[in-house]
């Protein structure tokens, strides 16, 4: 009997997210160019995301772990693929803002653990960057406002 596995499932709805939120932006904005993209949270779960932006085409200048050996790591993984070394930033806690704050991306992905999800979209979107992120994009009802009052 073929059975998938829950983790399959869910890996599965990770890459149609993403997909279709890149098709989104790209219908609605026309665009031509590649999506220049961050990502925020480069450990197993980020990097398996970037993986899949990589494979999608998109270009990706930026990004942020505070584990060093994880921004490393995702680092040669981007210079291999694209053939451009990406800025890392992992000086502290909050340097997502810094990243975010670039003008040469269009989108932040949101690869770290929950606790963080609601600060870090937060702060892409208020630097007016399109935010994708995993369930749970926040764990209070606080988080959620916050989220949906972001502008």
């Amino acid at each position: 009997m073929n059975q998938i596995a829950r983790r399959d499932i869910l890996r599965l709805g990770a890459t149609a997210g993403l997909a279709a939120s890149f098709a989104a932006d790209v219908i609605a904005s026309e665009k031509t160019s590649p999506i220049r993209l961050g990502v925020v949270g480069v450990g197993n779960r980020g990097t398996h995301l970037l993986r899949l932006a990589l494979d999608a085409g998109v270009e990706v200048p930026a990004l942020c772990d505070i584990q060093e050996d994880h921004l490393h790591r995702a680092i040669a993984l981007v210079e291999s693929k694209l053939g451009k070394k990406p800025e890392g930033y992992s000086r502290g806690p909050t340097d997502y803002e810094r990243m975010c704050e670039r003008d040469d991306l269009d989108a932040v992905i949101c690869g770290t653990g929950m606790q963080s999800h609601a600060a870090i979209c937060q702060a892409a979107m208020r630097a007016g960057k399109d935010v994708l992120s995993e369930v749970a994009a926040a764990l209070t009802l606080d988080e959620c406002w916050g989220l949906v009052r972001t502008q």
